[in-house]
């Protein structure tokens, strides 16, 4: 069968870096291609590079192609009305959710009917029905689909295939994400059985060498007197031999130790860590409450005397469909409108769903030193945890990818000392070991936390109790 896409010798170098070196990938009909990898390793670039958004390698396209960037926030027109509808876009707006964005991108994408639908991160801002409906296009897709998603429910419903990039490399696992993670599991505890063989086996062979060592030099630290006595001249002649003949048994071991096939040790991936910083503890019993909140955009009614409380330290989802108002509940609290009533000394920390979009071409570490009081030794070492090596923080903030931004903007927002954080969309673009560690930082954090997203996963682990906004 002719593949779709087929390249040949990528190579990707970021300052003075190896980012992608892959020999050759193909894309064929009909595969479902689930592209995983820890942030930075070099996802986007891949797809960009067999999109042919980046020229790089020997590419050659059979098929139509369309692709969904990750990080294209520009509103796009689509005629396809139909596709719009099973997008859930009925009307025009003037103030979009940012999952309304995303589904006019996806309408757009389909209304294309490429043969091979590049989607980078497509689940992003989404509500559970409107991935639900995602899952079922893609499925009955006709054509080869390539998709970038820290949504691991979302990949094991989609895709047959795994692409993993790490260290520079590409390796294909057939299966879904379970699959895949399966079998890197089995291969891990496989790696160690045989490492631990192969350190087994160089230890026994390295006591059989010292004990011979030991021997011979025993034997040379015996001093024979001078004698005119035949026998112990024959004696001297006999342990010198005896000696030879150990030294060369200890070369012969040492022989077979270099024969051995050398097996690595298994490199553990280093726990991300996520470091709050509370400022001045809250006394308020519920540090946040509307009363009878009233909001609208145009002849749209969002919120009709809409009341709520967050008890203090406690963890909140708000949660429902896209453009049900979430973000501009969050948005009322932070402007403090009519009706919102904050506890005194409370300091909020806010991430935004878009905070992405406002990324200045300065150096990461620049982005981190802006209204900052911790030292940049300081800021290094803790971002550190978060696995920046201290290369990547010179890099300039447009430069990095996606996750790495919303690691470095969440991370910054935690150092601010908070009392009380508003995380919008946290997960998006981060991959799943940043995910999990943001999981591990919120179930500790000794604040108050407000949280919107649509990652049934995040709300059930974290969250004492959600806002439902219908």
């Amino acid at each position: 069968m002719k593949p779709l896409i087929e390249a040949k010798n990528i190579e990707i170098e970021y300052n003075n870096k190896t980012v992608l070196d892959i020999n050759k990938v193909e894309i064929y009909p009909n595969q479902r291609i689930g592209v995983v990898g820890k942030n930075g390793s070099g996802k986007t670039t891949l797809i960009k590079i067999l999109a042919g958004v980046i020229e790089n390698g020997r590419v050659s396209h059979n098929a139509s192609i369309h692709y969904l960037s990750q990080n294209d926030f520009e509103l796009v027109t689509v005629q396809d009305y139909e596709q719009l509808s099973k997008q859930g876009i009925l009307h025009e707006s003037e103030a979009y959710s940012g999952g309304e964005k995303m589904r006019i991108k996806l309408a757009d994408a389909f209304s294309n009917m490429s043969e091979v639908l590049f989607l980078d991160e497509p689940t992003n801002n989404l509500d559970n029905e409107m991935k639900a409906s995602l899952k079922y296009q893609l499925m009955y897709y006709p054509g080869a689909v390539v998709l970038v998603s820290h949504d691991r429910s979302f990949l094991n419903d989609i895709v047959d295939v795994i692409w993993e990039i790490s260290n520079t490399s590409l390796t294909i696992y057939p299966g879904n994400y379970d699959d895949y993670e399966n079998y890197k599991n089995e291969e891990l505890e496989r790696q160690k059985y045989l490492y631990e063989g192969y350190q087994n086996e160089i230890q026994k062979f390295e006591k059989q060498k010292n004990e011979i060592k030991q021997k011979a030099e025993k034997l040379g630290n015996r001093k024979v007197k001078k004698t005119e006595s035949s026998g112990r001249l024959s004696h001297a002649k006999g342990n010198d031999s005896k000696q030879k003949n150990l030294n060369r048994k200890a070369k012969e071991i040492e022989k077979k130790i270099g024969r051995v096939e050398k097996i690595e040790k298994v490199k553990e991936s280093k726990q991300l860590i996520f470091t709050p910083t509370i400022a001045k503890q809250l006394h308020n019993s519920y540090p946040i409450r509307g009363v009878n909140l009233n909001k609208s955009f145009g002849s749209k009614t969002i919120f009709s005397n809409f009341s709520f409380s967050v008890p203090l330290n406690s963890k909140i989802g708000i949660i429902g469909p896209n453009g049900s108002g979430k973000t501009t509940l969050v948005r009322m609290i932070m402007d403090e409108e009519e009706g919102i009533e904050l506890a005194q000394n409370s300091n909020i920390g806010y991430f935004k769903q878009d905070s992405i979009e406002s990324v200045q071409d300065v150096s990461a570490i620049s982005y981190l030193m802006e209204n900052q009081v911790l030292t940049e030794a300081i800021l290094r070492s803790y971002f550190a945890n978060l696995g920046f090596e201290q290369n990547q923080l010179q890099t300039s903030m447009r430069d990095l990818s996606g996750g790495e931004v919303m690691k470095l903007v969440l991370g910054k927002l935690l150092l601010s000392e908070s009392n009380i954080i508003i995380l919008d969309e946290p997960t998006n673009n981060l991959d799943i070991e940043s995910v999990k560690a943001l999981e591990l930082m919120l179930r500790s954090y000794p604040g108050t936390v407000l949280i919107i997203s649509h990652d049934e996963r995040l709300i059930d682990e974290i969250c004492d109790d959600v806002i439902n906004i219908k």
